[in-house]
């Protein structure tokens, strides 16, 4: 299952990177859950229609999901753990972040999202 994981997960982040929202959430599972660190406006804990509704329109105020970078992939199993880059709409900042992705049934059950200094992020917000 690694390998189909680490496949389903990158065909996300390409969609993302492409700007194809409707192969996104089509990747998502039914019952997928998305975790933001509440240090952010966008953070807690999000069922698929609050992250398409309140979490990506916060986001995309801020970042350019266009300039994501993904560095590496690891998975086992259902679990894939990605480490990215992308660079605030300003141009100004670029934000490191890891994500923890879970696979269920071939869709994204769930993603808990890290940042490494999400002060640039607060202060565009």
């Amino acid at each position: 299952m690694t390998i189909e994981s680490k496949r389903i997960v990158g065909e996300v982040y390409d969609a993302i990177i492409a700007g194809r929202g409707e192969d996104v959430f089509g990747a998502l599972h039914s019952e997928f859950r998305a975790d933001i660190p509440p240090v952010v406006p966008w953070g807690g804990s999000h069922e698929a229609a609050a992250f398409g509704q309140v979490v990506l329109p916060r986001v995309l105020e801020v970042v350019d999901l266009s300039t994501l970078k993904v560095l590496s992939l690891l998975g086992e199993n259902d679990n894939v753990f990605a480490t990215a880059t992308l660079t605030t709409r300003d141009g100004k900042a670029e934000i490191l972040i890891g994500e923890h992705w879970t696979v269920r049934e071939g869709k994204i059950s769930n993603l808990r999202v890290f940042y490494f200094d999400p002060r640039p992020l607060i202060e565009r917000s």
